[in-house]
């Protein structure tokens, strides 16, 4: 409520609008439903876009942006195939801005994306791009735990059991 309030009083702050779309992200997994997620998810969307349009350069509202594109993609069955593009586009932009903003975070994002979406030809799902983008995150942000976490599941989900083993044994 307070980034909303900021955002509404700071209509030409790009950092207010980016913040807002932030918190929004974090907001809609506490949502009660679909509805309610895909309200919120659409209130981040628009912050996210006023901070591209008030700062094309910034690596935060492309990322948020994609973010909360992904919260309305949650709530779609179908429709959800329609957001991956605008998903892709948004982090990509964010790497070129800043690969580092949020830990690696857009290299994170890709990494789900390209690891939960369908393949070729429906979408846009790819193990290899996947591992990539999570290999580049680890390296640039090598102590955030929320990459380390991804790359565990990623092994898992790829039952790459072992790798997991591997992997976890320095952080004993």
């Amino acid at each position: 409520l307070e980034t909303r309030h900021r955002w509404q009083k700071e209509t030409n702050s790009n950092e207010a609008a980016w913040q807002f779309a932030r918190a929004c992200f974090d907001w809609a997994d506490f949502s009660r439903d679909d509805e309610q997620r895909a309200a919120i998810a659409e209130e981040g969307i628009a912050a996210g876009r006023a901070a591209i349009r008030l700062a094309p350069k910034s690596a935060a509202g492309h990322y948020y942006l994609g973010l909360n594109l992904g919260q309305l993609a949650q709530t779609k069955m179908l429709g959800a195939l329609r957001l991956i593009d605008q998903m892709e586009a948004a982090w990509l932009k964010t790497l070129e801005l800043d690969p580092k903003f949020d830990y690696a975070g857009g290299h994170r994002a890709l990494t789900l994306l390209y690891r939960d979406a369908p393949g070729w030809p429906t979408s846009v799902g790819n193990r290899s791009k996947a591992r990539g983008h999570l290999l580049k995150a680890i390296e640039l942000a090598p102590n955030y735990p929320g990459n380390r976490i991804c790359w565990a599941e990623s092994l898992l989900e790829w039952r790459e059991v072992s790798a997991v083993r591997t992997q976890l044994e320095p952080w004993r």
